[in-house]
């Protein structure tokens, strides 16, 4: 599918589409607006998109930005929008004298529109960007966040974390997206490397007892990524149960009180606290659940009714 797609929606339009320009829309995408939204957007808004929309408008500089891309889009691609598993035909081989391989043909069109390849192109050199900083022998990316206050004549060597907020766990989360949508060898290898590093740290934790429990620099953020890739049955579902089952343990022995990514005690939020520790629970119990450290728009669409499969069932998290 990722193939199929990548290939789509890199071919230039031809002249017979610009001929008939008018069977697709070539009209900016609505998210460029969501700052001045439309009626429809208030259908069914939550309570949560009503703020984001909100915060926006408070932001005449943000707010400005997207003014600016929408009037620069620039229509040069075909682009499928509604990706889904409902929209695909798979034709098994042939048999007998008839040999061929499994076909997909993707249906439901009235969705497709001229779009630009500059996003796309964009999110490639971020991913150049990360790649050239990756550091073999870590099996991670550098954290920058103290960079800006190294000498320039001094400088020690860099650091890595290993959360998701900065370090593998996250940046493999974004691979294994990539790799699901594009099927492309750079993504699903660095995916594999970020899902090792993250499980020796998960082992390294849970044998020395160190670390939290929240999604944003602890234990069930980095669990998320085993979730993603995980098998029915396999070392990354072991391994993210065990999260589940010692964050628990240790909970019970303190009366109740959580390890969360706050410096002392308890917080209700969601990236540092209880709310983000409970959700990861929920996910444990059903990974239909969708992730909320990687958002996918199938996982929220309501006509498609369907648990996801994981694009790498076939990799092993464990570095031993």
């Amino acid at each position: 599918m990722g193939k199929a797609l990548g290939a789509l929606h890199s071919q230039p339009l031809s002249e017979s589409y610009r001929e008939h320009d008018a069977w697709f829309s070539g009209q900016p995408a609505w998210i460029l607006t969501i700052h001045r939204p439309r009626l429809w957007i208030f259908w069914d808004a939550s309570q949560a998109k009503l703020q984001l929309v909100k915060l926006l408008q408070h932001s005449s500089e943000f707010s400005q930005l997207l003014d600016n891309l929408w009037q620069d889009w620039q229509a040069d691609r075909l682009i499928y929008f509604d990706i889904k598993w409902d929209n695909w035909i798979v034709f098994a081989p042939g048999s007998g004298s008839v040999r061929r391989k499994t076909r997909l043909k993707l249906v439901d069109w009235e969705l497709a529109g001229l779009g630009e390849t500059r996003y796309r192109r964009a999110a490639e050199d971020a991913f150049a960007y990360e790649r050239f900083w990756f550091n073999a022998e870590q099996g991670n990316w550098p954290d920058f966040r103290e960079e800006s206050r190294r000498s320039k004549r001094q400088r020690p060597p860099l650091t890595f974390s290993t959360f998701w907020c900065h370090g593998a766990p996250g940046i493999g989360l974004t691979r294994l997206r990539a790799y699901e949508i594009l099927d492309d060898a750079n993504c699903k290898a660095e995916a594999s490397v970020a899902l090792r590093t993250t499980a020796t740290m998960i082992e390294t934790a849970l044998a020395t007892g160190n670390g939290n429990f929240s999604l944003c620099h602890g234990l069930t953020g980095n669990a998320e990524i085993l979730l993603y890739a995980r098998q029915a049955a396999g070392p990354a579902a072991v391994l993210a149960l065990a999260v589940g089952e010692t964050g628990y343990e240790i909970a019970r022995r303190r009366g109740g009180i959580w390890s969360c990514g706050v410096t002392a005690g308890e917080t209700p939020g969601l990236m540092l606290g209880l709310a983000g520790i409970g959700y990861f629970y929920v996910r444990l119990h059903n990974p239909a659940t969708p992730s909320i450290l990687l958002l996918r728009h199938e996982d929220f669409s309501p006509s498609t009714g369907q648990s996801r499969v994981s694009p790498l069932t076939t990799m092993t998290p464990r570095s031993s």
